[in-house]
Formats: structure tokens, C-alpha cells, sequence
């Protein structure tokens, strides 16, 4: 993901910086613009009135702007957060969505701040990057065909969003085609002004024309905001959820909404470096989001998490500090307060047009296609994760996701381990090589390990091993400088292969252990239990224990020879 460079000038503060006050109020101003389709449209994704994507962009920009450490972020409504909720509202009777929505965005947002309290941050790293190209690809492809319905003003009862539009496909006759002239209208007009110098409000521009062509030509078949809901005049009284909606659907909704924030926001905090030079802090980001989505709940507010775009925006239009988003916040409030009316009369394929197009955007084909070259684990893990994405509902299709990469980690550092014998040539240079699959007698194998030792690595390890079977007084140094952790697996391992080298009366070597290694082993008792293994600590000289150990055991097969 690209950085957004710009000279690193503001300066560090909790008040506005006058100096950059002005751009800061200006991008500010572009970003809510921006707003206040995104804010419906994601609502309506989530099959909610479009007034709670609204709220959602007051609370969510005026709290996260004050709280999260990547000064400029924009934390707003999302497709992704969108479809998090509404998947865990299918079903549910009319009455109950509302509360239901509400509990999993404040639940939510309590997992997000208890993962920055406990600095969490570092359990992201474990979902590969394949698993979140194929799920944020899955979940591009569920908006597009998410808004067919409202694209061409036929709504199927088919069940799904693959199956609604195959059902939409083939009655093409049904379709609204005043609906779907406006919607396409709207396609072009974003399509157009993106390329130009009024990409900014694009968006804008590409509602407010097509809508005032509906008011104008009387189009009755089209949709309008104000046929779903009624967008109210300024904020609804602060509420707290009903904890009687609470239910396990609802606890796993939260999660997966949590996951999903927090995968997002990091991407976002990754491009976009702050500009006085201050770090950003992965687990006070996390903590921001959920700030930001217990304030959303409170305020009768959707899911909100980082958003890319409307981040990028912001750093397109100037700008600045902190207060570029805080002040996004604050122009909604003005929004709602004096132009309700307004918004309840944008037509709905509008907004339909506009998550077509955030869907299309959301597809990165260039990434997919390297991610794809990468492997066969990256094809795997694409293809059923983008599959389990589109098939199943977006909380299992999260876990499927997360065990997955659980999965794929463990059968990789498992894989990941090499074993190679050092060898001395005769101009005194040393070489790595294959070793052979039996030991020699009488010599003395150096081999080194390459890998995680840890748990499944540890079998591993054990296939890799030369035999010491028909083998007489074999000698083996294994030398194990950098392995930082090893469990009861690798014991198990090494008290197999020490008793086969005592067998056949040899010795086995552990060198270059860490002192904390060292003492691990020691505790176990092997070292009693099977005298031909020897352990030495490693020291601050390379090569030093492996020296120790070969002069020990070449004085120990001179001495049983001549003996």
C-alpha cells in the first residue's frame, strides 16, 4: 500500500494549529461532502435507514480524529463494517434490527478498545495477506451484486446476493428501466469527474444531477431516500442499546466486526504517516476505533473503522493535523441540522451507483494477480477464503479467514525446517551441504538448523535427521545458535535421537544453546537420563561451542581408540 508523503510540518498539540487551521477546515469540508452519500449508501448496504450511516459520520470522524494516534485518519462508515452488521441482522423481525445493529456497534467497539488496552496489535500480523485479498475481494463482489436490486429497481426474493443476481439477470423484462437510466446516469457522471480537476466532489455531483432530474421529470418510479426512511433534523438524544437484544449471533457479530475494523484501520495507519513526525501507535488506534463506535451506538449510529478513501481524500484536499477529521464531524452536524430535506430527496440508485463503484474500487486485481503468483498456499488460501467470503455469512467467513492463517502459519514454520552438515574443505574453508541419511562411523557431523524448532517444526526436524542405525560411536554437534524457543515436542525429539546415538555408542552434542535454552533442557532431566548427550551454552564468540564441542569429542574417540 502506497504512503501518502507530504513535508512533515504541523506541529505537535490538543488544540487546532492556526497555521494549517485553514487547510485543515477546507479538506475538512471536501471529506464531509464526501460524506454524506458514503454515509447513506453504506447504511442502505447494511439495510438500514440511511439516517444511521449519518450519524455514524458525526460520531464517528469527531471521536476517532480526537483519539487515534495516525492523526488523519478518517474513521467513517465502510462497506466492510457495513456488511459485518447487516449480516448479523438477517432475519431478525423489523422491529428489533435497530436495537440489534446498536448493540453489536457498542459491543463492538468495546473489543476494539479492550485490544488497544491489552496491545493486541501484534494478532494482525497473523492474518496473511492472501486470506485478506481474497476476503476483501469476496466482500467487493457482495456489495456490486448487494445493490442490483436498487440499481435496477428489481428487488428478487431469492435468497443471497449470488443467487439475487442470477434471479435479476434472467428478468431483465422486470426491471425499472427509469431506475436504471439514473442509476447509469450517476455511473458517468463519477466515472467523468474523477478523471478531471472535480474528482473531490465527484461523488456529489454525481447525486445532486441525477436527482434533480427525478424532481424535475416527476419520475415517480424512482426511488428516493425519503421513500425508505425520514432523515430528522438535526441528532437523535444520546441512548444506550437495550442489553435485552443480547444473543450469541449478536456476540459473534461484534467480533467479526471488531476483526474486520481493526484489519482495516491498520492498513489505513500504514499508509498514512503522520506528518509531525509523531509514530503511530497501532493499539491506540484500535482504541480510537472503538471510541469512535461506542460514541456511533450511543448517538443511533452504524459500525464505523479506517477508511482508505475517505483517508486518501482528506490527504488530497490539504489535510493537515488531527482536526481535519474532528471537523469533518462538525460540518455533519451542520448538514443535518439545516439540510435534512435535502438528503431525504436523493434517489436511491444513486447511492446505488456509488457502492458499484466503491465495490469495483475495492478490487485490486494487480495485487490479487501477485498474490496468486506467489504460490500454491496463496492460490488455496485466495480461492476459499473469496469463496467462504461469498457463500457464507461474513462472521464465518471471518473465522474461516482467521483459522485459516492459523492453519497456514503453523503447516509453514512446520515446513521450514533445513538441516545441513558444515564441512571443511582444504583450503580450510567451510561449506553447507546435504547430509547423508546414515552417519558415518566414528566421525564427527556437524549439523545445522535452520528453522522454528517449536512444536510441529520439532517432527519435522526429526524426519530431517541422519540415521544412526548400523552406525558405530557416531558423534553428531548439533548446533542451535538463534533458536529462541522450543518446547516439549523438541525435547521429546531429542531424547529419541540421543538414545539412537547412544546405541550405537556414540554421543550427540546440543551447542550454542541460548542461556535460557540451556536452563530449559537442564530442567527436563534428559541430560541424567541419557549420558551421551552434552549441552554447551553458546557464547559471544560465533563458533565457539561447536569448537568446544568437536575437541571434546575428538579427545573422547582417541581415547577410546587407543584404549
Amino acid at each position: 500500500m502506497s504512503r501518502l508523503m507530504e513535508t512533515p510540518e504541523p506541529k505537535r498539540g490538543i488544540f487546532p494549529d492556526r497555521a494549517h487551521l485553514g487547510k485543515d477546515v477546507s479538506a475538512s469540508l471536501v471529506i464531509a461532502i464526501g460524506a454524506v452519500p458514503d454515509g447513506m449508501a453504506t447504511a442502505l448496504l447494511a439495510g438500514l435507514a440511511p439516517i444511521h450511516g449519518l450519524y455514524a459520520t458525526v460520531a464517528g470522524p469527531f471521536f476517532g480524529g480526537l483519539t487515534s494516534s495516525t492523526q488523519r485518519m478518517m474513521i467513517t462508515t465502510t462497506s466492510a463494517t457495513a456488511l459485518a452488521v447487516g449480516q448479523s441482522l438477517i432475519g431478525l423481525p423489523a422491529e428489533a434490527m435497530i436495537p440489534t445493529m446498536l448493540l453489536i456497534t457498542l459491543l463492538g467497539g468495546f473489543f476494539m478498545i479492550l485490544a488497544g488496552v491489552f496491545k493486541l496489535g501484534f494478532l494482525t500480523r497473523f492474518v496473511s495477506h492472501s486470506v485478506m485479498t481474497g476476503f476483501l475481494t469476496g466482500v467487493a463482489v457482495i456489495i456490486i451484486l448487494g445493490q442490483i436490486g436498487n440499481f435496477t429497481g428489481y428487488n428478487s426474493d431469492a435468497g443471497g446476493k449470488v443467487a439475487e443476481a442470477v434471479d435479476a439477470v434472467l428478468h431483465i423484462r422486470d426491471w425499472d428501466f427509469s431506475t436504471l437510466f439514473i442509476g447509469v446516469l450517476a455511473l458517468i457522471i463519477v466515472v467523468t469527474l474523477d478523471r478531471t480537476r472535480l474528482r473531490n466532489f465527484s461523488r456529489l455531483i454525481g447525486i445532486v444531477i441525477p436527482t434533480l432530474l427525478v424532481i424535475a421529470v416527476n419520475l415517480t418510479s424512482v426511488q428516493q431516500v425519503s421513500d425508505i426512511a425520514a432523515i430528522p433534523r438535526g441528532l437523535p438524544p444520546l441512548d444506550l442499546p437495550q442489553l435485552s437484544y443480547l444473543t450469541p449471533n449478536v456476540i459473534t457479530g461484534a467480533l467479526a466486526l471488531a476483526i474486520i475494523a481493526l484489519i482495516q484501520g491498520a492498513g489505513v495507519s500504514q499508509s498514512s504517516p503522520n506528518l509531525d513526525g509523531s509514530p503511530t501507535n497501532q493499539n491506540r488506534d484500535f482504541a480510537g476505533q472503538g471510541i469512535a463506535n461506542v460514541a456511533s451506538s450511543l448517538l443511533n449510529g452504524m459500525p464505523v473503522g479506517g477508511s482508505v478513501g475517505d483517508t486518501a481524500l482528506g490527504a488530497s484536499a490539504g489535510s493537515r493535523t488531527r482536526f481535519s477529521i474532528v471537523f469533518t464531524g462538525l460540518w455533519m452536524v451542520l448538514f443535518l441540522t439545516f439540510f435534512p430535506g435535502l438528503v431525504s430527496q436523493v434517489a436511491m440508485p444513486c447511492l446505488a451507483a456509488i457502492l458499484i463503484l466503491s465495490g469495483i474500487g475495492a478490487i485490486n486485481l494487480r495485487e490479487a494477480v501477485w498474490t496468486w503468483r506467489t504460490g500454491w498456499s496463496s492460490r488455496l488460501t485466495i480461492a476459499v477464503t473469496f469463496v467462504a467470503t461469498i457463500v457464507f455469512p461474513i462472521q464465518v467467513a471471518v473465522a474461516f479467514g482467521a483459522i485459516l492463517s492459523a492453519l497456514i502459519y503453523l503447516s509453514q514454520l512446520a515446513a521450514d525446517v533445513t538441516v545441513v552438515q558444515v564441512k571443511r574443505r582444504d583450503d580450510g574453508k567451510q561449506i553447507e551441504q546435504a547430509p547423508a541419511p546414515v552417519l558415518p562411523s566414528r566421525e564427527i557431523v556437524q549439523l545445522n538448523i535452520y528453522g522454528s524448532v517449536f512444536y510441529a517444526g520439532a517432527r519435522t526436524l526429526e524426519e530431517k535427521l541422519p540415521s544412526a542405525k548400523g552406525a558405530q560411536q557416531p558423534v553428531v554437534i548439533l548446533q542451535l545458535r538463534g533458536t529462541s524457543h522450543i518446547g516439549s515436542t523438541f525435547v521429546d525429539v531429542v531424547q529419541d535421537y540421543g538414545q539412537e546415538i547412544a546405541q550405537a555408542g556414540g554421543r550427540l552434542y546440543l551447542v550454542g544453546l541460548a542461556a535460557h535454552v540451556y536452563q530449559q533442557l537442564h530442567n527436563t532431566g534428559i541430560i541424567e537420563e541419557n549420558t551421551a548427550i552434552r549441552m554447551i551454552q553458546a557464547t559471544e564468540v560465533l563458533g565457539e561451542s561447536t569448537e568446544q564441542a568437536a575437541n571434546d569429542a575428538l579427545a573422547w574417540l582417541n581415547r577410546d581408540s587407543s584404549a
